[in-house]
């Protein structure tokens, strides 16, 4: 059967001009139906090796990481101080602390059987701005270490739980050029300032030999529930190249302008995936993603493209393919 298109082009054939130009937009139209990315179900994961950062792109509610296990937790901050509510507990016990942003670390000096806990949250009203950026630090003997650091203010709280019968874990608390040595089932919580990298080192229990941390809200009664909502999760090398990219999008949606924007790390629109759990270990830091959107791996996009979907719809699909051959994958050789 005739079609339009191809109707045009022959009558358009005794005019050079109007065949060429038909030609043009044909090739052009098929052209770009091949590079437009069609956004689906993302990849399982997406992996920060060791020396690479794995960044959190506008995550969304206040709660972002949490993680408890038996152990002792040791985290050196940058620049932090102790929130308000920390602070009056400590001055009942005759302990008065700096206001202001210190240099600041919480280290194990005894009794490291209990369970301990490491939670950090946004400061700020939980909107969907800002960036977190994880980092594996090298590590040995047992543990892991994990870098945080995030162009937002962060809430931290961490504590580690008596053991009946067994000598409390002792914290030294440094503040500045002060220490203090507390009883770590103190309840304590901390302000990070944006832009103030954290280092956390955790024990690692075999035969798993990785730290496995709750994002999000934690799950109460679904754990579909669980997972901490984000706009994009990305990989960056040392020189801050994306190398691999998911941005979140309603299944079947377009990407009209190709994945350059992918490609830099680039991400519009309002829909969002979810973290389910962040892993660490000596090789990098992991993320299990859930939901649909676009992923851009190893140089390429790695989603379905346009011209492959149109070709499901016989119509369409002749429109863009009229001057050439199509095969059912959407690859098209000119007649």
């Amino acid at each position: 059967m005739r079609i339009p298109l191809l109707r045009l082009l022959r009558r358009a054939s005794r005019r050079r001009v109007a065949a060429l130009v038909a030609f043009l937009f044909a090739a052009a139209a098929q052209f770009w139906a091949m590079r437009v990315p069609v956004s689906g179900e993302l990849p399982e994961a997406l992996v920060a090796p060791a020396g690479e950062t794995l960044e959190l792109v506008a995550p969304q509610g206040r709660a972002l990481l949490h993680y408890q296990g038996v152990g002792s937790i040791d985290v050196r901050f940058e620049r932090a101080r102790v929130a308000p509510e920390t602070a009056q507990l400590l001055a009942q016990i005759g302990l008065a602390l700096p206001e202001g942003d210190e240099p600041l670390s919480w280290v194990t000096t005894s009794g490291a059987e209990g369970v301990s806990v490491f939670d950090v949250a946004r400061a700020d009203a939980g909107d969907a701005t800002g960036r977190v950026a994880l980092r594996a630090a090298p590590a040995g003997g047992g543990v892991a270490q994990l870098e945080l650091d995030a162009d937002l203010p962060l809430r931290v709280a961490l504590g580690t739980t008596l053991v009946p019968g067994a000598p409390a874990t002792r914290k030294l608390l440094r503040i500045g050029s002060r220490e203090i040595v507390l009883d770590g089932a103190l309840p304590l919580q901390l302000l990070v300032p944006a832009g103030a990298p954290l280092r956390a080192v955790f024990p690692l229990a075999a035969p798993d030999n990785a730290l496995r941390l709750s994002t999000g809200s934690l799950p109460d009664g679904d754990e579909r529930a669980a997972g901490l909502a984000v706009r994009a999760v990305g990989v960056q090398d040392a020189t801050e190249r994306p190398g691999a990219f998911a941005c979140a999008a309603a299944p079947g949606r377009w990407l009209w302008r190709g994945a350059a924007s992918l490609a830099r790390g680039r991400c519009a629109g309002n829909a969002t995936l979810d973290i389910v759990e962040l892993r660490v270990a000596a090789g990098g830091v992991e993320a299990v993603l859930r939901g649909n959107g676009w992923a851009w791996r190893a140089g390429a996009s790695d989603d379905e493209r346009l011209l492959g979907r149109l070709t499901d719809i016989p119509a369409l699909a002749a429109l863009l393919c009229s001057s050439t051959r199509c095969s059912p994958a959407g690859s098209c050789s000119r007649r």
